[in-house]
This record gives C-alpha cells, sequence and structure tokens, in this order.
C-alpha cells in the first residue's frame, strides 16, 4: 500500500497490527521525510478516532529491538578454514586453485563468508514480532482481545492492556489499567505442579492476580482495584506491602484501597460485575454517586450532581450502558432530575415540577 489520497479511506480501516505490517507505515517512522510527515498528520487530523491506534502502532515498531552480532576474526578464520578443509576434501583440486589466487580474489571470498556469517547471525537473533502488544480503549468502547494462547479478554471503555510476548519458561504476564474480564486459557495438565510458563499473571498499581485458568473481572479507578473472581480460582498478592496472599473463590470480591492501604471482602453476585461485557451496568445496590462516577469514567464525560444529598440514594436493577445518553435518560427518570450542559459538563439537576 502506498500513501497517496486513494488509500486514505483504506486505512480508516486498519488496525494497529495492519499499520505495522504496512511498507509505507513502515518507512514514515524509521525514515520519515516532509511528503510521509505531511500525509500522515493530515491523516491523524481527519481520523482523529484512529489517531491512538497510529500512535500506539508507531511506538511498537519503534520499540523492536534487533541485536547485531558481529564475529570475531579468530572466528571467521576458523570458519574459513573449515569450510576449505571440506571442499578440499571432497574436491581434491581445491589447494592448487587457491594458491594461484591472488590477494584481492582471497579478499573478497573472506568478505563474503564474513558478511553471510554475520546475516545469519542477524536474522538469527533477530525477535519474532514486538516485545509486547498495547490495546486500548476510547471512552465509550469496548474492545476484544484474543491472546496466541487462547486467552479472551474484554477491555472496557477508558482501559489500557499491555502483552508481554510470550518467552520460553516463562510466565504469561499483562499490564492493566482500567477494566477488564479476563476467560484465561488453562495450561495446566497437572494441578500438583505448575510450570513456569503455566503461570498467567495480570499486574495493577497495587495487586497481582495469579490465574491458572479462569474467568474473573479486574477494575482499577480512582485508586482502587476490585477483583470479582466468577469461575475457578485465583490467587491476589499485594505489592509492596506486607499482608499475606489471597486465594479468591467464585463469587468472591476483593477491594484494594491504595490510597488507605484497606482491604474488604465479600461475597457477591460475579455477574453482576461483569455485565458491561454486555452493556449493562448492574452494581452491587448502588448509589447515585457511585453510579455517576462509573458513567464519568467509561464515557469521558464530567457529570456533576446538583443537589449532593442525592447521591447518596439507592437505586436497584441494571442500566443499559450502549450509550451516555441512555444512561442518563434511566438516572433522570428515575430521580426526578433534568439535564443541562455547561462548560463541556452535565449538571444534573432536581426537577421542579
Amino acid at each position: 500500500m502506498t500513501g497517496n489520497n486513494d488509500c486514505r479511506q483504506a486505512y480508516a480501516s486498519f488496525s494497529e497490527e495492519d499499520f505495522i505490517s504496512d511498507e509505507y507505515f513502515q518507512n514514515w517512522v524509521f525514515t520519515p521525510d516532509a511528503k510521509s510527515n505531511q500525509f500522515w498528520n493530515r491523516w491523524m487530523a481527519e481520523h482523529t478516532d484512529k489517531k491512538h491506534i497510529v500512535v500506539n502502532a508507531k511506538k511498537m515498531l519503534q520499540h523492536i529491538g534487533f541485536k547485531e552480532d558481529w564475529p570475531a576474526e579468530e572466528r571467521v578464520q576458523a570458519s574459513l578454514r573449515q569450510a576449505l578443509a571440506h571442499i578440499e576434501q571432497r574436491e581434491g583440486r581445491l589447494k592448487g586453485i587457491w594458491r594461484r589466487m591472488d590477494s584481492l580474489w582471497k579478499a573478497a571470498a573472506v568478505f563474503v563468508l564474513v558478511a553471510g556469517l554475520s546475516a545469519v547471525l542477524y536474522f538469527g537473533l533477530r525477535p519474532a514480532g514486538p516485545l509486547e502488544m498495547v490495546y486500548t480503549t476510547d471512552y465509550g468502547k469496548m474492545k476484544s482481545v484474543k491472546l496466541p494462547d487462547g486467552t479472551a479478554i474484554v477491555l472496557n471503555a477508558n482501559s489500557k492492556l499491555r502483552v508481554k510476548r510470550a518467552r520460553k519458561n516463562k510466565p504469561r504476564e499483562v499490564w492493566l489499567e482500567g477494566e477488564a474480564f479476563f476467560t484465561v486459557s488453562h495450561l495446566n495438565r497437572d494441578p500438583r505442579k505448575v510450570e513456569e510458563h503455566e503461570r498467567f499473571l495480570v499486574y495493577t498499581s497495587g495487586l497481582t492476580v495469579e490465574v491458572l485458568g479462569t474467568s474473573f473481572n479486574i477494575r482499577k479507578r480512582r485508586g482502587k482495584t476490585e477483583v470479582v473472581l466468577q469461575e475457578g480460582k485465583i490467587m491476589v498478592s499485594y505489592n509492596g506491602l506486607n499482608k499475606p496472599a489471597v486465594v479468591m473463590q467464585p463469587g468472591d470480591l476483593l477491594v484494594y484501597d491504595s490510597l488507605i492501604q484497606q482491604v474488604a471482602r465479600k461475597t457477591i453476585v460475579a455477574e453482576n460485575y461483569t455485565a458491561w461485557t454486555k452493556k449493562k451496568l448492574i452494581l452491587y445496590d448502588p448509589s447515585l454517586k457511585e453510579i455517576i462516577s462509573y458513567l464519568e469514567d467509561n464515557f469521558g464525560k464530567r457529570i456533576v450532581l446538583e443537589d449532593k444529598a442525592l447521591g447518596a440514594r439507592k437505586m436497584e436493577g441494571p442500566i443499559l450502558l450502549d450509550t451516555l445518553e441512555d444512561a442518563l435518560f434511566v438516572l433522570t427518570t428515575v430521580y426526578n432530575l433534568s439535564v443541562v450542559e455547561k462548560d463541556s459538563s452535565l449538571i444534573l439537576r432536581t426537577d421542579q415540577k
């Protein structure tokens, strides 16, 4: 694909992987010029919803490491002698031919061997792909991610997931900011002995969740991390705190407040906490204030409740999260409120009628 006007529309459907594989995009990342800079800056300005994908793809290309290994002179000479001896043994006439070669041809032969050996070492040590993949979601959007091991992840709005490339005899590792639902592929065959590469670790700023094969939800917002186990078994450890690790059972909710370093644990209906994957908000006995905070985190809009006393009122039943407008319609109907937009904020006022 080339960077002309005809391909602008085609790029609009590109994923991060598509951009990484595109030759014109690669040339812009590694050897930018005025023309390619103008094209991509203009394209991102026209497709603001895709700008973060372009930025992520560019960062991943820039962080792909390549290791060069130039062999020592002794190693080159040893390889040369070994190759010549092998050929001489088979042909018998090589010595005479080699003695008659002038110094220029000898130098050329050594150069070819050095270049060939270096190429083998260079491309042999080259990584198979990016060292890590980064997935992000905009406000009001969700994304499904499938890892090479079969693990399925649903990333909620306003979230970021970093996935480290699989390494031999190393655990599977991901880093989460925001909220995600995990269905981890079960690699462990012997529950009595867990191999290092069979472990699955999810890191947040305050907790590390270790999994063998299970379904669970992690939500990290506003200084709190909530872990809900739907199926299987997980172990949660505290980063940098002298607290024992916790083994969770299905239906367990663990809430860690990193600001005051306090832990709460209770039993809940796990499906209520994962209903967001079906575009429903089912909080556990939520207050209006908690609902507003959730909508702000997911849709990126500041919502101000004019009557602060209403914030403590509870609400039961699901709220559809398909759009912010639908959620606000439910809130204004239930609580008899009206919505006024002011300075990029939404003001919820008590309806005087």
